[in-house]
């Protein structure tokens, strides 16, 4: 072959081998990212076992079997290394090609508490989540113990485990404590949805907790721990109302024909799964009560609680012997001693105010010989003989005081307190604006405000207001609301929990009341 031709020859074979390579590096430049795409796309924070395969364990650059992951098991990942996925929080890796995108498992909300104790699983023993197993590692591992049984659940803080009893090699002893644990509970019985917002509320207001009849059986058997504050509910059936309040309150509710076991009705609380008794609740049922119940309180304990209270409205004090007082309000020095010295050998409590509205609101239980005594104005008798009398006998009263009229400094405190009967309204003949009577009903809103925020400044914040004349009409009323928590008007009756609390109504007391009548009042 002339030279000339054996060039071009070689050129050609030339420009042929560099094609060809510069093609094959194109093409295996290609199948690297191509495969680097597919590892990406197999990788996400949370990824799931497409089929059973091997849990790696790395050293240097190779990657070695140590363990097993189950088809389905989730997990969560933290980074790549070539081929294959670091499991989060781990030392292990999953082969890229085994996972596909999953779902991060949301463990169901726990409500149990720890025990006492740590478990240590043997090696290579399956751990499951939700029933699903998951993982087998190739070393022990130490959980915090969840609750026992057949199959123990075991938590690393972060998602609660699942393993067969016959895989825990030994327990530890934990760092946990509990410092306050259910030791008894009380299990209500609902007859029926009408008024149990009130104490669902309550429970909620207090994080309660509630079980399941099945839960009740492993707490029991000592196989969990509870909160003290637990509580389960029966209801004798769940309609339309039970399922709304279920999925506000996020209750667990247990009807009455689902239940395995019998549950008798009592007056106490449940200590043992051979005496299981419930509390039963009506449309009746106060939310006294029902706290009562919560606490362990027998019903006999409370009938001795007061479901209403008297209130006594004094005025005037004097002596007959170097005084007159000729109004029918005045009452006679020995006959409020011979009143007072009745409470005090049988055993009356004498309410401040403060407890008064407390047990008003429903915040307190007070023992049914309890007795509100106030006394109006601030005039006859109010200074000179009521404080020393009180103080004699050990009893409180409450002085609603006409802070414009008389100085607080003249009043002896102590047994006494003070509250509001206006600043300056006490007047029944008042003229305003071409009209006349109860100075109280003519005055607008603002001057009004503006007396009893001068009263309270004088007197130093009450909480308590009196109608002088017990007269009132809604803009004296509103303007009250405004200021004070509670007032009181006239009505010779008993205060009850479910009257208007700016309408209290008291027993006036007159110089032509008897001791009988004085007994009559507050029995």
């Amino acid at each position: 072959m002339p030279r000339k031709k054996r060039w071009l020859f070689l050129g050609l074979v030339i420009f042929v081998v560099g094609v060809s390579l510069f093609s094959f590096s194109i093409f295996q430049n290609k199948r690297r990212e191509s495969h680097r795409l597919a590892i990406l796309s197999h990788y996400h924070d949370v990824v799931q076992v497409i089929e059973d395969t091997e849990l790696y364990e790395q050293k240097g650059d190779d990657f070695f079997k140590v363990g097993k992951l189950y088809q389905k098991a989730i997990l969560e990942l933290e980074k790549i290394s070539g081929e294959y996925f670091q499991i989060k929080g781990t030392d292990y890796y999953v082969k890229y090609d085994k996972v596909e995108e999953g779902e991060k498992i949301v463990d169901l909300e726990n409500h149990y508490l720890l025990f006492n104790q740590d478990a240590v699983v043997l090696e290579n023993s399956p751990l499951s989540v939700l029933g699903q197993k998951q993982i087998e590692l190739p070393k022990k591992i130490r959980l915090s113990v969840l609750e026992k049984g057949d199959i123990y659940k075991l938590t690393n803080g972060e998602i609660i485990l699942e393993v067969e009893k016959n895989s825990i090699e030994t327990f530890v002893e934990s760092e946990n404590c509990h410092e306050e644990t259910l030791e008894k509970l009380s299990i209500f019985y609902f007859e029926t949805s009408d008024n149990i917002e009130d104490k669902l509320q309550l429970l909620k207001e207090d994080n309660y907790t509630f079980i399941s009849e099945k839960e009740l059986i492993s707490f029991f058997n000592g196989n969990i721990v509870l909160p003290k504050h637990t509580t389960m509910l029966i209801f004798k059936e769940i309609d339309e109302k039970v399922t709304t309040l279920q999925e506000l309150y996020h209750l667990t509710i247990n009807e009455e024909n689902q239940l395995t076991l019998t549950y008798q009705k009592g007056d106490e609380q449940v200590s043992r799964l051979d005496h299981l008794v419930k509390y039963v609740v009506d449309g009746n049922t106060s939310k006294l009560r029902f706290q009562d119940m919560l606490k362990g309180k027998k019903e006999d304990v409370v009938k001795n609680y007061a479901t209403s209270i008297p209130v006594l409205n004094y005025h005037f004090f004097y002596d007959p012997n170097i005084e007159v007082c000729d109004e029918s309000i005045c009452l006679e020095k020995t006959k409020f001693e011979e009143q007072l010295n009745y409470l005090k050998e049988n055993g009356y409590k004498t309410l401040t105010m403060q407890e008064f509205y407390d047990w008003y609101q429903g915040k307190i239980n007070l023992p049914k010989k309890s007795v509100l005594l106030t006394v109006d104005d601030g005039a006859a008798g109010t200074f000179s003989y009521l404080p020393d009398l009180l103080e004699k006998y050990d009893l409180r009263a409450t002085l609603f005081l006409i802070s414009g009229w008389w100085p607080m400094s003249r009043y002896k405190v102590g047994h006494l307190e003070i509250q509001s009967h206006g600043h300056d309204l006490h007047h029944n003949n008042f003229s305003y604006q071409g009209k006349t009577g109860v100075k109280g009903l003519l005055l607008p809103k603002e001057e009004l405000l503006q007396d009893l925020r001068l009263s309270k400044s004088t007197i130093g914040n009450p909480i308590a207001f009196c109608y002088p004349f017990y007269a009132y009409n809604e803009r004296l009323v509103s303007a009250v609301k405004e200021e004070f928590k509670l007032a009181f008007v006239g009505g010779n009756k008993k205060a009850t929990r479910n009257g208007d609390i700016y309408h209290i109504p008291r027993y006036v007391i007159y110089n032509t009341t008897s001791l009988g009548q004085f007994q009559n009042m507050i029995k």
